[in-house]
């Protein structure tokens, strides 16, 4: 009899091992599999960080050659020539800054608030009801001040792209598939569809290959770039960090005001002068590993937030 109860107690042990594997197994495609640590930050409004493992990819689309590598037939010309492209592991944010977050920032001294447009409208920088919100109308100055302060920096455009595409270089952040007016976890709407203004941050459930959300239809989100039409046709194909000078910085993944599905295409480039505060414009943080990260997690306390 004890030996029948134990036999039945390995029994079920194996059932419920197999079903948690299984679950974790399927939980790790949806993330993607370019994902393999999280770091949550200390403060109750900031999502997690993730380390994508880098890699080579495709970056870039062309819309002339539908035989060649990297066709899209909505590709804009300074998506082109698309190129091989190698990134180093890096942290990045899993949801973008929050509102409530960059006043943080400014509070303790590392960002200005003459970097944000004051709120109001569409507008969210101090907006009691709108601080888990996305932090739009910011400046790129804002942006870098407060990855910097925070313990990161801006991604850089090959960075940003790799994370929203993955290696296999997929159109969208979710995939290959155009969103429609009904299909809101993947894109805010747009092209004619209802709009209703932003939302809180990291409510989107779709990730990207990197674990990722709302790369597409949240805010155009900063990157460290400066931005050169012709730039594609002579990057380095490893860690490019783009152009040394220019007038304009890039933005990536088209916004909840974007008019088509079109600049929601993970190759979509995008840019604005500097000191630019529109309503649909925010970023994301990255981070670069260090020796203090070990196997890939933060092992010696919070590194994001100064005390």
């Amino acid at each position: 009899m004890v030996r029948s109860k134990r036999r039945i107690a390995i029994i079920i042990a194996l059932l419920l091992g197999t079903g948690v594997a299984a679950f974790l197994g399927s939980w790790r495609l949806q993330r993607g599999p370019l994902i393999r640590h999280h770091w949550c930050g200390p403060l109750h409004y900031r999502d997690c960080m993730v380390l994508v493992v880098g890699g080579e990819f495709l970056m870039g689309a062309q819309a002339t050659d539908p035989d060649a590598p990297g066709y899209d037939p909505d590709a804009e010309p300074d998506e082109a020539p698309p190129h091989r492209v190698t990134v180093d592991p890096f942290y990045m944010d899993v949801a973008q800054v929050t509102a409530e977050a960059f006043d943080d920032c400014v509070r303790a001294g590392g960002c200005r608030a003459e970097d944000a447009h004051p709120g109001g409208g569409y507008f969210n920088f101090r907006v009691p009801e709108r601080r888990s919100h996305w932090m739009n109308g910011v400046t790129w100055r804002g942006a870098a001040d407060f990855c910097a302060w925070s313990g990161g920096r801006l991604p850089t455009e090959a960075e940003w792209e790799f994370a929203a595409r993955g290696a296999a270089g997929q159109r969208f952040s979710w995939g290959d598939e155009v969103p429609d007016c009904d299909d809101r976890n993947r894109a805010a709407p747009h092209e004619g569809c209802p709009s209703d203004g932003t939302r809180a941050t990291g409510v989107n459930p779709v990730y990207s290959p990197a674990g990722v959300v709302e790369m597409s239809g949240g805010v155009w989100e900063w990157v460290s770039d400066w931005y050169a039409e012709d730039w594609y046709a002579r990057s380095p194909d490893h860690n490019p960090t783009g152009p040394e000078e220019g007038t304009r910085r890039v933005q990536r993944g088209g916004s909840w005001q974007s008019d088509g599905y079109q600049e929601m295409r993970g190759a979509y480039r995008a840019s604005l002068e500097p000191d630019s505060d529109f309503a649909d414009v925010g970023f994301r943080c990255a981070r670069t590993p260090t020796e203090a990260d070990g196997a890939g997690l933060f092992e010696e306390g919070p590194p994001r937030y100064p005390q």
